[in-house]
């Protein structure tokens, strides 16, 4: 048996978990054990085996007992309740209810988005005289009557748009990100984001990019997926209304 000094908070953040370690775990004998118990073990071995291991000289006290048998005999996740299942993985994914500071977040990433990517797009156009504001892939014609009915088809295809990217990108790698990259993530994010939207041409992608960086900072500064989905919906949306209509 080993032992490896690891702080929780880090290997919860690994996990995208935080609070998980606080879980009880039901139907298990003696109701005492916790999801610690498995959870924090895994974790700390795989760190150890695949790292230097930062988290032994950051260490904060908790001493992770790693054995060849798992003797503290911890419930599998799948034999929680069902609600229980939903709740871990909303904590997984950094969906949180929103508080005040997650929305001041929100509303000032949304205020500054705007206002940078409107001095983007003046300056383009001043030096190049035109601005593209649709991906080559996705050209239209603003709506005329009679075709009104694709903004009803717009709208599923938006929702799923955003929260699929935002469950990819802020829940699923953003934590993970976060272990590596510290306080200087949402640079790091913001760049590989970026990479993303390559395809969608040089000025639209130079539109986009305080978006892409700013809701990186306000997301690590809430740790809240529910701050990206809010900025990302609240900027595509409209933007899009706007093209639909001939307004940009």
């Amino acid at each position: 048996m080993s032992e490896i000094r690891v702080q929780p908070a880090r290997i919860e953040q690994a996990l995208g978990v935080e609070g998980l370690l606080e879980a009880p775990v039901q139907g298990h004998e003696g109701g005492g054990q916790r999801v610690e118990d498995l959870t924090v073990a895994v974790a700390a071995a795989e760190q150890a085996r695949v790292t230097a291991d930062p988290l032994r000289r950051r260490a904060d006290g908790l001493v992770v007992r790693v054995a060849a048998q798992p003797a503290l005999g911890a419930a599998p996740l799948d034999e929680l309740p069902s609600r229980k299942r939903q709740g871990l993985c909303r904590r997984r994914l950094r969906f949180r209810k929103m508080k005040g500071r997650d929305w001041l977040w929100s509303i000032a990433a949304v205020l500054l988005t705007g206002i940078l990517s409107t001095l983007v797009m003046t300056a383009l156009e001043t030096i190049t005289g035109a601005v593209a504001h649709q991906p080559p892939f996705m050209q239209f014609e603003p709506l005329s009557s009679g075709r009104y009915w694709i903004l009803g088809v717009w709208l599923p295809y938006w929702l799923l748009n955003i929260m699929g990217e935002e469950i990819l990108w802020r829940g699923v790698i953003f934590p993970r990100q976060e272990i590596v990259f510290g306080k200087y993530t949402w640079l790091f994010h913001g760049f590989c984001w970026s990479l993303f939207h390559l395809p969608f041409g040089w000025q639209l992608f130079l539109t986009m990019l305080p978006i892409l960086f700013i809701q990186s900072l306000a997301v690590q500064k809430t740790k809240n997926t529910w701050v990206g989905v809010l900025i990302h919906a609240v900027i595509n949306g409209p933007s899009f209304i706007a093209i639909s209509f001939g307004l940009l």
